[in-house]
């Protein structure tokens, strides 16, 4: 057992991953050279100290939620990526491994956390990320521009017939409005998605209770096309952490597009699931006249869509929100039985908690 022991500190204090032991109130009793060259601090500076004064605000709450998890036994361990602050001010990125070791007599836990350093990691990751932002919303903007000309083209041609006769014509006039109304849809979703690129804040939020929040939002809408939401709820609360309103701008853009691809009496179901394996299922299904396997390989895509004056970019920003909450939409569809849209969630956000699961679309 001491040799064991003997084993155990000589690896923590040699490792050149930073390692800290930290006792069941907070406070740190260990720490290794690789973590004080981590943060700039000395051990002396670090030890019987609770290590908050190194996170930053953003990250203490959720370093609570978690740590908590971990003392109750629901989780065995977490990873995460977790910003620090240097003692020379500047912010550095580690990712941490946390789980719980107990002494030789098996008397005492502790958290013990392994922490790499991938500051230069990040900060080069997230360049990439900027760059290829600049790409998409380049090759949007040229879509943009390209949807608008069309409905503008229409509105100079009528406008000049108008004007060349001298005459005023309801046909002609009502033909312009209807063009300068794709217009201002385009411009609306082009709008929404752009929002949906801000930064995103994630909060734990009762799932069940926005999901009735917006199916009450779109319950008008049904009962007057003579529609039926239902929504099965889960046996217990579900909390997830995600951004609210983005949340919420998907919800309403996938369960109103069920609605208005059924008909009158038939029925939208809305239903979750807690998968047991760290993410949530919410599933909407409706029985309405159901998208091509063509058709289904280009959704998501700008200006491709299967109502007749929609726009695509609804359904565009939904994927690049799912995207940024690091899940997934799948789609599954029959025509003339009806479609499924699958939207899987992590409960906890890699950016806290890592995951390897991918996020996207998915057909």
């Amino acid at each position: 057992m001491m040799e064991k022991c003997s084993i155990f500190w000589s690896t923590f204090y040699q490792s050149a991953i930073g390692q800290l032991l930290i006792d069941l109130s907070g406070k740190t009793i260990a720490v290794n050279r690789a973590f004080c060259e981590f943060t700039g601090y000395k051990d002396e500076e670090l030890l019987n100290k609770v290590p908050d004064f190194l996170c930053t605000k953003e990250d203490l709450a959720n370093d609570y939620y978690f740590f908590t998890q971990l003392r109750k036994g629901e989780i065995d361990s977490f990873h995460a990526e977790k910003r620090y602050k240097h003692k020379n001010g500047k912010i550095v990125w580690g990712l941490i491994n946390v789980s719980f070791i107990e002494n030789e007599l098996g008397n005492e836990r502790y958290y013990f956390i392994q922490i790499q350093d991938i500051t230069d990691e990040k900060y080069t990751r997230d360049y990439f990320q900027k760059v290829e932002k600049v790409s998409v919303a380049a090759q949007l903007a040229a879509a943009v521009a390209h949807e608008i000309r069309n409905p503008l083209t229409t509105i100079k041609g009528f406008a000049q017939l108008q004007k060349k006769f001298h005459s005023y014509s309801d046909q002609y006039t009502n033909i312009m409005l209807n063009e300068v109304q794709k217009i201002e849809n385009i411009i609306t979703e082009y709008l929404a998605m752009g929002n949906a690129q801000i930064e995103t804040h994630f909060q734990l939020e009762n799932i069940n209770e926005l999901i009735e929040q917006v199916i009450i939002l779109l319950q008008t809408q049904a009962n007057m096309a003579n529609q039926n939401i239902v929504y099965i709820k889960p046996n217990r609360l579900l909390k997830v952490e995600c951004d609210v309103a983005a949340i919420k701008q998907v919800l309403l853009n996938i369960i109103k597009n069920a609605l208005d691809a059924s008909e009158a009496g038939d029925f939208v179901l809305v239903k979750i699931k807690d998968n047991k394996n760290g993410f949530i299922t919410i599933k909407v299904i409706d029985e309405g006249c159901g998208i091509s396997k063509e058709r289904l390989n280009h959704i998501g895509e700008p200006f491709y869509s299967t109502k007749e004056r929609g726009t695509g970019l609804g359904l565009m920003t939904s994927f690049t929100i799912i995207e940024r909450h690091h899940g997934t939409i799948h789609i599954e569809s029959t025509i003339g039985i009806g479609t499924t849209v699958e939207i899987n969630l992590p409960i906890q956000q890699p950016a806290k908690l890592l995951m390897t699961t991918g996020g996207g679309k998915s057909i």
